[in-house]
């Protein structure tokens, strides 16, 4: 790996590209940050609800650009009345993309089943009816190449619904109205995209750059396993696979967030090169600074009072409802819930609520986030942490969410849900107890074990290896051994552009 200092460095320019606000993003502005230290010219274009104009900025050498998204090619009102109008004969097609969606989608209804009674009886009966329809359709899609048109070889997947997924996310014309031209103008080396919803905008770019002489590297750093994501809409769901699959011929090399993650994107793409595996983990030596917000304070607690802390968006499958409902079996603890990203949301209002009727509202303090760089010296004041996520979606299943680490990082000792990827890391390093996330007296239990066994296992936490393996220094080589492979590629010679990028379509 080659790691040289931004200063005086240029390797070639890197795009970054995110379809939301960066402000804080730490996965983002700290990757961006590493390349610009790897010694590349790094431009990071970004958009936002609230962004009403083009707006310039700069971090620590990266240069910043917001994108206003115009709503110029379709309104959301727009798509929703496509999905009413919709056939029934299109309905019936609908068709599972892959054996790894199908899979996902009996997990999904698995774990729906199992939340019974508080999810809604006619909307499950409704999902297995679908999950039926859409797997009839799947079986039904000749499964190989060699007996597939050559239309079904060029456009896979798409079942016997004739539709694809440019007609569910028409916003992503939107997107490409407003990154496009901006991609294709600032001629990057490496295209660096975070997430899926530009990706096609992406591969499009590269495709302009290279009939005009350019080679371009594009790198898809995917954030989540969109086949195992739960999204309600089930025409949403599978348009974003079908963007996914179509792009990936495009791409050069994958970044991903875990480890099962990555064997997952490798099978489902038989990926000639696995995913670079880069997980979402604090530093140890740089990009924290200390808080001048102080926890127990703002929360109203004393030092003496075992206070649990949450760290998070609030949406249904993150399950901090019933971490509520624990406190009513645990008298002396209160809850912290720092809410992404603002307490006024009706996750966080579903919450109070909750605490309300069960007689806990005074122990339950949503306090509002911080800074990314700030957020490790801000939760350090808690006795523990905890990350409830519910299980049923493969995403989840696999994922390493970045607040596991930051608790690690601030010694803070953590109960979670017993999922695969969490539980493993928890167990291994004997950081904490899991539990059943559909259970309230098992995760008031292992938050009793936890608190009980406090002092023992927050001193396990600063074991030097610990810190070293889940810090973003560690994660800053696998980037620079992607990148130094990238740019070997990149260095190739390329033609002269023929056409200024400025003037094309």
């Amino acid at each position: 790996m080659t790691v040289i200092s931004g200063q005086g460095a240029d390797r070639g320019h890197v795009v970054m590209a995110v379809p939301t606000s960066i402000e804080r993003d730490a996965r983002v502005r700290k990757t961006a940050i590493s390349v610009k230290n790897l010694g590349f010219r790094v431009t990071l274009l970004w958009t936002g609800s609230g962004l009403k104009r083009r707006t310039e900025g700069e971090f620590e050498g990266v240069r910043t650009i917001g994108l206003p998204l115009l709503r110029s090619v379709a309104k959301p009102s727009r798509q929703r009345s496509g999905n009413r109008r919709r056939t029934l004969r299109q309905r019936v097609g609908l068709a599972y993309c892959s054996e790894a969606a199908v899979e996902a989608g009996a997990v999904t209804i698995a774990a729906r089943q199992a939340r019974i009674p508080v999810e809604s009886a006619k909307g499950l009966r409704r999902a297995r009816w679908l999950h039926q329809v859409r797997s009839r359709g799947f079986e039904a899609v000749p499964p190989e190449p060699d007996e597939a048109s050559e239309d079904e070889i060029e456009r896979p997947c798409r079942g016997r619904g004739r539709w694809n997924w440019r007609r569910e996310l028409t916003w992503v014309g939107n997107l490409e109205v407003a990154f496009g031209p901006e991609m294709a103008k600032l001629e990057p080396d490496i295209l660096h995209i975070h997430d899926w919803p530009l990706l096609w905008i992406a591969a499009n770019t590269k495709r302009l750059l290279s009939n005009a002489g350019k080679r371009v590297a594009l790198v898809y750093d995917a954030h989540e396993y969109v086949t195992g994501q739960y999204i309600p809409s089930v025409f949403f769901h599978r348009a974003a696979i079908l963007l996914e699959k179509e792009a990936m011929e495009h791409i050069d090399a994958v970044i991903t967030v875990s480890d099962l993650i990555a064997e997952r994107l490798a099978e489902d793409f038989h990926l000639d090169q696995p995913p670079t595996v880069v997980l979402n983990v604090p530093a140890l030596t740089w990009g924290q600074v200390d808080s001048p917000r102080d926890l127990r304070s703002e929360a109203g607690v004393g030092t003496d009072v075992p206070l649990v802390l949450y760290s998070g968006g609030l949406m249904q499958a993150r399950n901090v409802g019933r971490v509520v409902e624990a406190l009513a079996r645990l008298p002396r603890v209160h809850l912290a819930v720092i809410c992404v990203p603002h307490s006024g949301t009706p996750g966080a209002l579903d919450l109070v609520e909750a605490a309300e009727e069960l007689g806990v509202a005074d122990r339950l303090h949503l306090l509002e986030p911080v800074p990314p760089e700030e957020i490790v010296s801000f939760i350090a004041g808690a006795t523990m942490g905890i990350h409830p996520m519910l299980g049923g979606f493969p995403n989840h299943e696999m994922a390493m969410p970045n607040k596991i680490f930051d608790y690690f990082r601030a010694g803070l000792p953590v109960a979670v849900s017993n999922l695969p990827a969490m539980s493993r890391v928890v167990s291994e390093w004997e950081a904490g107890e899991t539990f059943d996330p559909l259970d309230v007296a098992s995760m008031a239990a292992a938050i009793e074990r936890v608190l009980a066994n406090r002092d023992a296992l927050a001193a396990g936490l600063r074991n030097p290896e610990l810190l070293k393996k889940y810090s973003w220094e560690r994660q800053v080589e696998e980037l620079g051994n992607l990148y130094d492979r990238l740019d070997g590629q990149i260095r190739l010679p390329n033609r002269p552009i023929s056409t200024p990028i400025g003037d094309m379509p």
